[in-house]
C-alpha cells in the first residue's frame, strides 16, 4: 500500500482536539524516549558493527581464496611451460646425444630462441653423469667448469625421483637471479643414468605477474614443495633461497588432512596478523598460498566504525538536546502543540494516519484539499474506499509489506476525489507502534504536475521527431526536383553552343562555357546535397563492419584519383570491427582519403595513413593522416560546417559538403570527429566509432 522511505513520524495530531497528558508524565516520557533511543542505537550499532566485522573478514577470506586459486593455476601452467621446453631439449638429445646437442650451434640457437620466447623460463641446461654442464642457453659453448652435482635436483633425478622433479630455489649461475628448477633424467643407450636436463624458472616472473594485479603492498604469496621447500615467495629475503619452512609451520600441519583451506597466523616476516589461503596440488607436487593482512581486510570496517560511531554520538547528543528543548518548553506546551499542529496542517505534502485495517484516523490540510473530503468524512473512509479497483492488487501487496516489514512504497497510484475524478499520488508509509496502539503513517505527494510535465515532454519529443523526418524528406525532394530544371538549362546551353558557337565569337563562347561550368557545379552541389540528406534516412540496424574491408572498398572507388596523384594509401596495424552501416562508413573514408589527396603540396607525393587505437568505454578511435597543406587551428571547427570552404574553386574543386557529410555520418553512429593540424604540416582527422555489439537484437539504428 504505502511506503516508509521518506516518511516522517512526528507528534500524532488528530483532526479533533484531545486531552493532554500531565506535565510530569511528559518529562518521564521524553527521558524514557531518549534512553530507549540511545539503548536501541547502541544495541543496533553494536550488532551492525559486529556483523560488518564478520562480513569484512569473510569477504577477505573469499578474495584470498580466489587469489590462491589463480596463483595455483598460474604456477601449474608455468611449470608445464618449462617442462615442455625441457622435453623439447630431451627430444634433441634422444636424436643426437647430449654431446651432440652441446656441440651443435644450430641446436643452441633454436633452443635459446625458444627459451627467450618463454617469459617464465630462465635457461636450459644439460648435465653429464658427473654433474658437469655440457650445454646452457646462457651462452655457446657452455662453460665446462660449472658443476651441479651438489644440487638437490641432480641427486634426486640420479636416484630415480619422480619426474619432472621440482627443485629448491637457488642463485642461477651466469645471471645470479633467484630461480628454482625442474629436471628430467637423461637415459643412456643402455638405459642407465647419463645425465640431467634442467629448466630454470625465474622467481621474478611470478612477482611481475602478480604485481600487475594491483595487490596491496602487504599481500604476500608463495609456492612451496610439499615438504616446505621454498620455490617462490613474496616477500623473499636472501635467507629464503634454498631453505625449507619450519616443520611446525601451520601450513605443513594442515596440508595432510586439508589440501585446501584458510587459516590465520602471525607472520614471522613482518609480525602482521594474516589471513592465509592455500591450495595443495599433487600434480605437480606443490602448494600455493596467498596471505592478506587483517589490517587491510578491516581497513574499510574501521573507517565505517569511526563514521558510524560519530554519527551515533551526534544523534544521541541531538536527541538529548531536542528533548531538553522540549522539557524547557513544557510551560509553553499548549502553545507548542498548537504550533506543531499548524506545521502538520500547513505541510505541502499530504499526511495521513490510519489504523491497520486502512481506515483513516487523521489527515492534514494538504491531504484534505487533495482528496476533497472534509476531515470528519475522512474518518469514516479508508484507503480502499477512495482507491480505484485497478490498484487493489498492488495496494494489497504493499499492505502486506507494511505488516511484515513495517514499511511500504514508494509507489504511485490514484485516489478518487470527492467530486469523482482521480488524483495521481506517490505514497510512502511506515508502521508505528505506541504502547498498545499500532497504526500507519503515510506521506502523500500529489504528482499531477509532474505527470503533466512528463506527458508534455513526451509530446514535444514526438513532435521534434516528426519535424526532423519532414525536414529530411523536404531536403531529399528539393534536391531531387532541382535537377530537372538544371538538366534543361544544361541541354539548351549545349544546344546554343552547338548551333551558334561559331557565330558568337570568343566572348560568347566564354559566356557559354561559364554557364555550362556553373550548371555542372550546381548539379554536383545538388547531388552532394541529395547524398547529405540521405545519411541516416534508411534507419538500418547496425551490424558488425570490418573497417579494413570498408577502407579497401573506399580505395577501390578512388583508384583513378589515387593513380592520377601517384598517392600512397597505407594501413598502419590492424583495423577493428565496429558496429555501423558499411555503406555510410565507406562514404566516410572516401571523403577523408579524397580530401587528403586533393589538398596536397604541389609536386609532392601524397602520403595517406589510416590507423586505429582502442578508445574508452567500448569505442574505437580511427585516424586518417596526410602530409598535405594542413589547416590553421582557427579553422578546425569551421571546416565541418556545410558549405564552409577555406580555398577558392580556382585552387581546389569541391562543394564544401564533404566534411559536413563526414561529421553527420560519425554522429549518426554516436561518435565524434575532429582534426589535429597546423598549416604546412599535414592533417590528422580523428573520429570515434562504437565497438561491435554483443547483442545484435539490441543494436541501435543509424
Amino acid at each position: 500500500m504505502d511506503s516508509g522511505r521518506g516518511a516522517s513520524i512526528g507528534v500524532d495530531l488528530p483532526v479533533e482536539n484531545r486531552s493532554q497528558p500531565p506535565r510530569h508524565g511528559r518529562k518521564r516520557f521524553h527521558w524514557a524516549m531518549v534512553g530507549f533511543y540511545s539503548l536501541t542505537l547502541l544495541l543496533f550499532g553494536g550488532f551492525s558493527t559486529w556483523d560488518d566485522y564478520r562480513t569484512s573478514l569473510h569477504g577477505a577470506e573469499r578474495n584470498t581464496a580466489n587469489y590462491v586459486r589463480l596463483l595455483e593455476e598460474h604456477a601449474k601452467r608455468t611449470l608445464e611451460a618449462g617442462d615442455l621446453l625441457l622435453q623439447r631439449l630431451l627430444d634433441r638429445v634422444a636424436v643426437k646425444g647430449a654431446q651432440g646437442v652441446a656441440a651443435s650451434r644450430e641446436d643452441w640457437e633454436v633452443l635459446a630462441a625458444a627459451t627467450a620466447a618463454s617469459p617464465q623460463t630462465g635457461a636450459l641446461f644439460l648435465l653429464d653423469a658427473g654433474g658437469v654442464v655440457l650445454f646452457t642457453t646462457h651462452g655457446f659453448p657452455a662453460d665446462s667448469g660449472v658443476n651441479f652435482a651438489d644440487r638437490d635436483f641432480f641427486r634426486a633425478v640420479a636416484d630415480g625421483a619422480a619426474e619432472p622433479f621440482v627443485a629448491q630455489s637457488f642463485h642461477e649461475p651466469g645471471t645470479g637471479k633467484v630461480s628454482f628448477a625442474i629436471a628430467r633424467r637423461i637415459p643412456g643407450p643402455d638405459g642407465r643414468f647419463a645425465g640431467v636436463a634442467v629448466a630454470t624458472i625465474d622467481s621474478e616472473y611470478f612477482k611481475a605477474f602478480y604485481g600487475e594485479l594491483g595487490f596491496s603492498e602487504h599481500v604476500a604469496f608463495g609456492v612451496y614443495k610439499h615438504d616446505g621447500t621454498i620455490l617462490v615467495r613474496q616477500p623473499m629475503v636472501p635467507q629464503d633461497v634454498g631453505r625449507k619452512i619450519p616443520a611446525n609451520a601451520p601450513l605443513l600441519k594442515l596440508m595432510p588432512t586439508q589440501p585446501v583451506g584458510i587459516y590465520r597466523a602471525v607472520s614471522t616476516y613482518d609480525a602482521f596478523n594474516r589471513i592465509v589461503a592455500y591450495r595443495k596440488s599433487d600434480t605437480p607436487a606443490i602448494v600455493a598460498w596467498v596471505a592478506t593482512t587483517e589490517e587491510d581486510a578491516l581497513a574499510g570496517w574501521r573507517q565505517r566504525l569511526a563514521r558510524n560511531s560519530a554519527l551515533a554520538l551526534a544523534s544521541i547528543v541531538l536527541m538529548t538536546g531536542l528533548s531538553l528543548m522540549v522539557l524547557r518548553g513544557i510551560h509553553r506546551e499548549e502553545k507548542a502543540a498548537t504550533a506543531l499542529s499548524a506545521l502538520f496542517d500547513l505541510s505541502p505534502l499530504g499526511m495521513i494516519r490510519s489504523d491497520m485495517e486502512g481506515r483513516f484516523l487523521a489527515a492534514n490540510r494538504a491531504f484534505i484539499d487533495m482528496s476533497g473530503y472534509p476531515a470528519r468524512e475522512l474518518t469514516e473512509l479508508s484507503h480502499g474506499a477512495i482507491t480505484p479497483n485497478r490498484f487493489a492488487a498492488e495496494d494489497a501487496r504493499h499492505w502486506q509489506s507494511l505488516l511484515a516489514q513495517g514499511r511500504y512504497g514508494p509507489y504511485e497510484k490514484e485516489f478518487i476525489h470527492r467530486d469523482g475524478w482521480c488524483v495521481p499520488v506517490r505514497l510512502n508509509g511506515v508502521r508505528v507502534t505506541s504502547g498498545d496502539d499500532t497504526y500507519s503513517w503515510t506521506i502523500v505527494e500529489d504528482i499531477t504536475e509532474r505527470l503533466a510535465a512528463e506527458n508534455a515532454l513526451r509530446d514535444k519529443t514526438d513532435q521534434l521527431a516528426r519535424s526532423n523526418a519532414e525536414l529530411e524528406q523536404f531536403a531529399y525532394v528539393a534536391s531531387h526536383d532541382l535537377r530537372e530544371p538544371l538538366r534543361m538549362v544544361t541541354s539548351y546551353v549545349t544546344l546554343l553552343e552547338r548551333r551558334f558557337g561559331d557565330q558568337l565569337g570568343p566572348d560568347g563562347r566564354d559566356f557559354i562555357g561559364f554557364a555550362k561550368d556553373g550548371a555542372l557545379r550546381m548539379n554536383r552541389l545538388i547531388l552532394n546535397l541529395l547524398e547529405f540528406s540521405r545519411i541516416g534516412r534508411d534507419h538500418q540496424p547496425v551490424s558488425p563492419v570490418a573497417v579494413a574491408e570498408v577502407v579497401r572498398a573506399a580505395i577501390k572507388d578512388l583508384c583513378i584519383t589515387i593513380d592520377e596523384a601517384s598517392a600512397s594509401v597505407t594501413i598502419e596495424g590492424d583495423l577493428p570491427t565496429v558496429s555501423g552501416n558499411a555503406e555510410e562508413l565507406t562514404r566516410l573514408f572516401e571523403n577523408l582519403i579524397g580530401n587528403a589527396i586533393k589538398y596536397r603540396h604541389p609536386g609532392e607525393q601524397p602520403l595517406v595513413k589510416i590507423g586505429a587505437m582502442p578508445g574508452q568505454d567500448g569505442w574505437w578511435q580511427l585516424t586518417v593522416s596526410d602530409n598535405g597543406i594542413g589547416i590553421e587551428p582557427e579553422y578546425h571547427q569551421r571546416i565541418f560546417q556545410i558549405f564552409k570552404r577555406l580555398h577558392g574553386r580556382d585552387q581546389y574543386e569541391g562543394t564544401g559538403i564533404g566534411l559536413a557529410m563526414c561529421k553527420k555520418i560519425v554522429e549518426q553512429h554516436g561518435g565524434s570527429i575532429w582534426v589535429e593540424s597546423n598549416l604546412d604540416h599535414g592533417s590528422r582527422f580523428c573520429f570515434t566509432l562504437p565497438a561491435t555489439s554483443t547483442d545484435a537484437g539490441d543494436a541501435p539504428h543509424v
